[in-house]
């Protein structure tokens, strides 16, 4: 059945010492990392006790819950004290119902303790070994576990923090101390329960595990239950304070993400006009030219038939004042201005729980591509006023021949 793995232990002796074996498992890789539900020497299963207990941990990445019982039994040919047999549920990301559990749990133990000791003495040297009821069995598969969600356990990273309660036993008793055990489970990895005084005072003694009355027990589930409460508050108070920190933010992101663009709608629209501004300069650029040839071919035929010269230089004069002009006013004319680039960064940091950090807009200009722009233009109209230039030497030359030939 799937969530549900149960356990038999005893301590064997010499050679097998603890072993524990699956009765009831779904995966098999899962039972084989549960941890050993042996007992450390900090605690000690005398004569008559039986010990409940409850334990938090991490199977194969998933949260898991036992719960366990552990009873007196002698070792085959040993006097050695504190020997025990157990039995153990453990559920996987849900559990069920704590009266279910206390109930399967003890049939399973005493038909495990029935069929497997004779006089308080282990008739087998294995776990494996041990003989349980195929009706027994057939109870722990039946799917009627009534499984909830664990929402009392927040922490299931090992703590090296166990503790022993030392209480009234029995059905409804241990139901409510299993039940408030989860909220404990927190804090420490295993909680023990026990009637029997001896257990509670060897533990006392070796002084290794945490050892509370009842009225302990419910003191420190309710420290723990206060932390909790106050760390909510804190994260409720965080997240209302970021949330707030964070619509500030939006609001000025925003509000550069606005200016920006109108900015930038500006900019391109000058654009559009520069580059409509020089697609015609460009065109006025060939008519100069042409005309102003056609000009020279004209003085050109006039010379050569005749006509007045000082007439004819007085007109040539007035061209080459004219073109010069036209001149300077296109090496005036503006160039296009790049659209400011802002560059958005994401430096986002986990504070703790939550957080979030949005960096401010970088405006610098791209001074590269600004400078490189420039650059290109100049060497353009560099180009454009040497060819000119050219020209103007060139029909110079041709009407002082003309001129001097007259």
């Amino acid at each position: 059945m799937k969530n549900i793995y149960v356990f038999a232990f005893a301590t064997f002796g010499h050679p097998n010492d603890f072993r524990q074996s699956p009765y009831v498992f779904d995966e098999k890789s899962f039972a084989q990392n549960i941890k050993i539900f042996d007992l450390s020497n900090a605690i000690k299963v005398f004569p008559d006790s039986e010990i409940y207990a409850i334990r938090k941990e991490v199977v194969n990445g998933c949260n898991a819950v036992s719960y366990s019982i552990y009873t007196y039994a002698r070792e085959q040919q040993s006097t050695r004290e504190g020997t025990f047999i157990g039995s153990s549920i453990i559920y996987s990301n849900k559990i069920a119902e704590e009266n279910i559990t206390i109930k399967k749990l003890s049939i399973f133990h005493k038909a495990l303790v029935d069929n497997n000791t004779k006089n308080d003495t282990l008739i087998v040297n294995h776990s494996k070994d041990f003989s349980v009821p195929k009706d027994v069995i057939y109870d722990l598969e039946k799917d009627d576990y009534c499984f909830r969600e664990i929402n009392n356990i927040d922490k299931y990273i090992a703590s090296n923090n166990n503790m022993v309660v030392y209480t009234r036993m029995g059905p409804v008793v241990l139901y409510n101390k299993l039940k408030c055990a989860l909220d404990v489970l927190n804090k420490y990895d295993s909680i023990y329960f026990t009637d029997n005084k001896d257990v509670v005072d060897y533990v006392a003694q070796r002084n290794i595990y945490t050892v509370v009355d009842e009225d302990g027990f419910e003191q420190e589930r309710k420290n723990i239950q206060k932390e909790k409460k106050n760390n909510i508050l804190k994260i409720i108070s965080y997240l209302e304070n970021e949330g707030e920190r964070f619509k500030e933010k939006g609001k000025k992101v925003i509000s550069d993400l606005e200016d920006q663009l109108e900015y930038n709608q500006k900019i391109h629209f000058e654009n559009q006009e520069y580059l409509n501004s020089s697609s015609i300069n460009i065109d006025k650029v060939e008519k100069y030219y042409n005309d102003y040839l056609r000009r020279i071919e004209d003085y050109k035929k006039r010379v050569e038939f005749g006509d007045n010269l000082h007439q004819i230089r007085k007109l040539y004069e007035e061209d080459k004042k004219k073109i010069n002009n036209d001149i300077v006013e296109l090496k005036s004319q503006k160039y296009i201005k790049n659209i400011q680039a802002k560059r958005w960064g994401s430096d986002v940091q986990i504070e703790r729980q939550f957080g979030s950090v949005i960096n401010e807009p970088n405006k610098r200009y791209n001074k590269k591509n600004v400078y490189q722009n420039r650059s290109d233009a100049v060497d353009m109209k560099q180009a454009f006023v040497f060819v000119l230039v050219l020209v103007v030497l060139f029909s110079l030359t041709i009407i002082y021949f003309l001129l001097t030939h007259q």
